[in-house]
């Protein structure tokens, strides 16, 4: 959802649609008496549409134009197929006695608010006031503003299943809100369904005492003598979600969130009391709706246990820590790790609901730069890019954004793509525009570490470790850049650093096992490796390193270095085995020693058909050599290149897309982001049920063509046809 721009009104540029000189300026006049200083004015509808073409607008005012080729039901469909209009709020003139068969149609093409036409100015100026107020009362979110109107209108025509559907669907968007909740009351007695009403009313007092008077009165209005009748069993899911895990020692803390937690209608509250069984409970079940949970907490504390959920998998889930011992020092792990939000002990349930339901919230359907960095971050790692990409549309056009937090997201978009080139410098630029510098001295590290410039990722990760030294996977790509820069010893140093945080972490014990095998412990690595889910991955990154220090004339060291990995292998792998042999007796034959290259290729066994013929190929060269005295001449093509497979990974360690290019491509992807719920008014929120009125579907056929051109009139890429699809 975007924040509506009328809020920044310095910053809205207004443009009024009229086709009465004297009106139009009267609007003009009021507008600016609003405290809006640019506004602009036409006469028709078609001056309007390539008024749009090429300046921007974020309030349009608009009379209907019906009988017109370009009328304001075309505005409105276009704006929902085009990324650069969304943020635009639409507000329409209309003459109720024969105009308002339309707005069902405005409404469902996100519509912000209608009119009445006038011909006096304070007419203009209470219908403007009114709707400045209702943004006011709506924290200035154009979707809820939408919807008060909408709703009045579909009050007042009789139209309740449409309504009732609206309520709906707004609770979906807006899980746990005390007003959607009142007003989903409201049309449920309209239907008469008086108990499911009812119950409503009741979670509504739970969820915000402040609204039990309102409670009352509409209870009264619609159930007049039945205001007592039974609600038990029959409670909304007012939060939208069903699973909840609650991770305490506190006891009292179980009984009185799941409490809480039942009134609002989750089916399913989980409850642990230390962090290990919360860990393994979590690690055997589908990813919960909502975790809450205290930041000191037995086996398992809470900076770990966080990053073990997140670790795991579990990236979109909501977490929530209450808690009276958070420290200063522990906020920047907090907001590194994603944690949504915090709430201090002890707690009351106004605290309580006004916590979750703001997370889950901004879980769901992000609004606020933080909650959209963080959901775009989440969303990256676990690559769902498209989702991504088009929450960061809706953070770019967002004028409130700030160009270091643009960088930041500019760089994990490109990290996740796989161009670590662009990734670094956009971290790096990200901190000199004043973004966030534990994140980005992180991802400009694994950036640095994928590029193979070990010394600048060890800083990179050292300067972040400064600032916070909780985090896992940071200590343990100290300890791989360590490894890459031979300092044994400071990648000992990590690991301890590691253990000490979480000792039963598996993934150190991938990165002791890297140790064992560059320091000789082969049997340590060997005992490590069998045990290890990514002991392959373990396997690549020492074949991975032999190439390199073989390929840079470091050949004793890299065939040194095979020799070790080899021993460290369970001997049940025989195929990577094989391929390791392999690479190992190409690395002989590049350093020339070629009888010993054809005796580590004889001895290979249990190889995949590619491995022993190429093997045997390269067994034949290598003795055709020695037989005619002459020197062997390898080239890097794929007749004599190391062994990579699937299971061992990339022995020459490439690294795709690390070329820097243009923005033009990140442009594009945008460019093509379609509307979402919550994007444009009620659009895709709300549907008419009771069905148009054929003279408004008529009013969206034949839309005109919309090209977006610069202020000189050059014609950009986006195009929409009579079908309305982008061409």
């Amino acid at each position: 959802m975007r924040p509506c721009i009328l809020k920044l009104k310095e910053e809205c540029p207004v443009l009024v649609v009229e086709p009465t000189a004297s009106v139009r300026q009267m609007i003009v006049d009021v507008v600016k008496g609003l405290g809006y200083p640019n506004v602009q004015g036409v006469p028709t509808t078609k001056d309007a549409l390539h008024y749009l073409e090429v300046e921007k607008v974020g309030w349009l005012i608009t009379s209907l134009y019906q009988h017109e080729k370009c009328n304001a039901i075309h505005l409105l469909k276009i704006i929902t197929q085009n990324p650069k209009l969304f943020g635009i709020a639409t507000s329409l003139l209309i003459d109720p006695s024969a105009e308002d068969f339309c707005l069902p149609l405005a409404f469902e093409l996100g519509l912000m608010s209608f009119h009445r036409k006038s011909y006096i100015k304070e007419d203009f100026s209470d219908e403007f006031e009114e709707l400045v107020q209702l943004l006011q009362l709506s924290q200035w979110n154009a979707t809820l503003c939408s919807a008060e109107f909408l709703r009045s209108y579909l009050t007042e025509k009789s139209q309740h299943k449409s309504r009732m559907a609206l309520e709906q669907n707004l609770l979906s968007l807006f899980p746990g809100s005390a007003r959607v909740l009142y007003y989903l009351a409201e049309a449920e007695f309209l239907i008469g369904e008086h108990e499911a009403g009812a119950a409503t009313l009741e979670q509504v007092k739970v969820i915000d005492e402040k609204m039990t008077s309102h409670c009352k009165r509409l209870s009264a209005k619609y159930l007049g003598d039945e205001a007592t009748i039974d609600t038990k069993g029959k409670p909304h899911n007012a939060l939208g979600i069903k699973n909840v895990v609650v991770v305490d020692p506190d006891t009292d803390i179980h009984f009185h969130s799941k409490e809480l937690l039942d009134a609002v209608g989750v089916a399913n509250t989980e409850t642990m009391e230390d962090g290990e069984d919360a860990f393994q409970w979590l690690s055997s079940s589908k990813e919960p709706d909502l975790i809450l949970m205290e930041w000191r907490i037995p086996t398992l504390n809470g900076p770990i246990l966080v990053q073990r959920i997140r670790q795991h998998g579990f990236l979109q889930v909501p977490i929530v820590v209450i808690s009276s011992l958070i420290k200063p020092d522990d906020i920047h792990l907090l907001r590194e790790m994603g944690v949504d939000e915090c709430l201090d002990k002890p707690f009351d349930h106004n605290g309580f609901y006004s916590t979750i339901i703001w997370a889950i919230q901004q879980s769901k359907f992000p609004t606020e730069q933080k909650s959209l960095s963080i959901k775009i971050r989440r969303l990256l790692e676990a690559g769902k890019i498209d989702e991504a990409e088009r929450l960061m549309s809706q953070l770019f056009s967002d004028e409130r954004t700030s160009e270091g937090v643009k960088l930041e997201v500019r760089a994990e978009y490109y990290f996740s793509k796989g161009n670590y080139i662009k990734a670094r410098n956009l971290g790096i630029e990200a901190m000199k525009h004043g973004g966030d510098s534990l994140l980005m001295l992180n991802l400009t590290g694994k950036s640095m570490l994928k590029l193979k410039q070990y010394e600048g990722a060890l800083k990179a990760f050292e300067k972040a470790n400064n600032i916070s030294s909780l985090n896992v996977e940071r200590l343990l790509n100290i300890a791989e850049a360590s490894l890459y820069l031979d300092d044994t010893e400071r990648a000992q140093e990590a690991i301890k650093s590691a253990e000490q945080l979480d000792s039963t972490n598996h993934a150190i014990d991938g990165i002791k096992c890297k140790v064992s095998i560059e320091t000789g412990d082969t049997q340590t690595a060997k005992t490590l490796m069998r045990d290890l889910e990514s002991g392959r991955n373990v396997i690549s990154y020492m074949n991975n390193r032999a190439v390199s220090l073989a390929r840079t004339g470091r050949f004793e060291d890299g065939i040194s270095l095979y020799r070790k990995t080899i021993e460290s292998l369970p001997d049940s792998w025989k195929e990577i085995s094989a391929s390791v042999y392999y690479n190992l007796g190409l690395a002989y034959a590049r350093y020339g020693d070629l009888q010993t290259a054809i005796d580590t290729l004889s001895d290979i066994k249990g190889a995949a058909e590619g491995t022993l013929k190429k093997s045997k190929s390269l067994i034949r060269r290598l003795q055709d050599c020695i037989d005619r005295g002459v020197k062997l001449d390898l080239k890097d093509d794929d007749e004599n290149s190391e062994i990579s497979s699937d299971s061992m990974g990339d022995a020459s360690e490439s690294v795709e897309g690390t070329k820097e290019g243009d923005d033009s491509s990140f442009e594009e992807l945008l460019a093509d982001i379609e509307a979402k719920r919550g994007d444009i008014g009620c659009y895709l929120i709300f549907y008419a049920i009771e069905g148009h009125n054929d003279e408004s579907i008529k009013l969206a056929e034949n839309l005109p063509k919309f090209r977006e051109r610069d202020a000189i009139g050059r014609d950009e890429t986006f195009v929409t046809n009579r079908s309305g699809k982008a061409s």
